[in-house]
């Protein structure tokens, strides 16, 4: 197979995983939450209830810039004003710079938890990824050759490095944080209906069409992009395998501008799709900007047309306070989203393997901070067995591409101690049957038994007992 090139499998999966939608998202999501093990989950929620805990502190920050704007427009039209039935004080020296301090003081603490949180976080999510990566690839080199040969070799490295990342760090990370900030979002979006509905209502009004024309226009592009990256780093992976593999051949032959051509178009398609996601990015912020600003305007001359100055300077910090937070977090959940929707095709390859192995412990420790020593326990099978004699029973195998069994109906006894020499003309099937032999086929009809036992159980519980010398 040209590792350059998807496997037909891999083709199937892609496009089985390509149907857009909120529905799609939320089932790629619930797939990466059952690959975590019970403690792994438990830590997990753990980690959301501090996020909402540190979202609460911008909340209370939040709500504290929307009383200092309260209490300066009291100072300035003479006015007492009233927030849940609390009349405000007047502006004074000490109470300003209380509200300001106390503000800045929870901004700053909010940013110092969260630089630790996030290296919590990573260190969580880079040991879960380790570790799931190294069970997928346990998986491929530790089974058959029909299970490898599913997958090119470009698949693999981008199987084992992008689409684990993708599962683990990529879906969770993401799908947690628009549930916290979208939480955070309606959190604030409630305190401002509570204080002032009609700019809440903007607000709202305003953003929601925002999102909507943004998810309108954009997330198909963003689906392309993702199958874009993930053609060109399959693409150009395959070709520079390909340059190091055939190299004598190549070199020989002058077809190094035949494989160049192919990793460079690949690097075009690359590039290609960084500028298109790098407009697509750009976009939401100058667009929420520009309408905040043009918002802003227009809300300022409707309010004050409306009641007294106390009143509309008062509407007018809410909706600037409003306006402003709700932008903080609307944009970075808008391009959370669209790097799910990026990254959506590629986590389908990781997790179609890691729902085999949902229950299978990895034995190499993966926590980043410590060394990689196997936690494997030890097995005395050693000892029990005396001899390994070979042992075939009516043995048969074909590839799936083959018309006829490679092997068909071979029965062979070999003793412990003895020498043995399969001897036949080029493509007998003698390659293939000393692959059965080591447990890297298994047979389609019949036994292979080394010692008493499958080959591949032997090499997985006693690594080392079987030996292969390549010619």
């Amino acid at each position: 197979m040209n590792p350059s090139e998807p496997s037909q499998r891999g083709r199937a999966r892609e496009r089985d995983s390509s149907a857009p939608g909120f529905r799609a998202l939320l089932k790629v999501g619930a797939a990466s939450w059952s690959l975590l093990s019970a403690s792994e989950k438990w830590f997990f929620s753990a980690r959301i209830l501090v996020r909402f805990a540190l979202n609460g502190l911008d909340i209370v920050a939040v709500g504290l810039m929307g009383v200092l704007g309260a209490i300066t427009a009291t100072g300035l039209s003479g006015e007492r004003l009233a927030i849940f039935g609390y009349s405000l004080p007047n502006p004074t020296a000490a109470n300003v710079v209380f509200l300001v301090a106390t503000v800045a003081f929870l901004f700053i603490l909010k940013g110092g938890l969260g630089i630790l949180f996030a290296r919590w976080t990573a260190v969580f999510l880079a040991g879960v990824v380790i570790k799931n990566s190294a069970k997928v690839t346990r998986y491929l080199f530790s089974g058959t050759l029909q299970r490898l040969r599913m997958y090119s070799r470009a698949e693999i490295q981008f199987l084992v490095g992008r689409s684990v990342n993708a599962t683990f760090a990529g879906v969770l990370g993401s799908l947690t944080t628009l549930i916290i900030e979208g939480t955070m979002f309606l959190s604030i979006f409630i305190i401002f209906l509570a204080v002032q509905w009609q700019a809440a209502l903007v607000i709202a009004a305003y953003f929601s069409a925002l999102i909507f024309l943004l998810q309108r226009f954009t997330a198909k592009r963003y689906l392309q992009s993702g199958r874009d990256i993930r053609e060109s780093a399959v693409a150009s992976g395959g070709s520079l395998l390909e340059l190091v593999d055939g190299f004598r051949e190549i070199s020989v032959l002058g077809k190094q501008d035949f494989f160049l051509t192919r990793f460079i178009e690949a690097s075009k398609l690359s590039a290609r799709t960084g500028v298109t996601l790098q407009i697509l990015k750009s976009l939401p912020r100058y667009i929420a900007e520009t309408g905040l600003i043009l918002g802003t305007l227009g809300f300022v001359v409707w309010q004050l047309g409306q009641g007294s100055l106390a009143d509309g300077l008062l509407a007018l910090g809410i909706f600037l306070a409003g306006s402003f937070r709700m932008m903080v977090a609307i944009l970075p959940l808008q391009q959370i989203w669209n790097e799910l929707r990026v990254s959506q095709n590629w986590v389908t390859m990781a997790q179609n393997i890691l729902v085999k192995l949902r229950d299978s412990p990895e034995s190499l420790n993966s926590h980043i901070f410590t060394p990689t020593v196997s936690k494997r326990s030890s097995e005395d099978v050693a000892n029990s067995i005396t001899k390994l004699d070979v042992n075939l029973v009516e043995v048969s195998f074909g590839f799936d591409s083959a018309k006829h069994a490679v092997v068909d109906g071979v029965s062979l006894k070999i003793p412990a101690g003895s020498l043995a020499a399969i001897v036949g003309p080029s493509g007998a099937g003698k390659t293939t049957l000393v692959d059965l032999m080591l447990g890297l086929y298994e047979p389609d009809q019949g036994q292979v038994l080394v010692g008493g036992m499958e080959p591949r159980l032997l090499r997985q519980r006693i690594p080392g007992l079987l030996a292969y010398v390549p010619q």
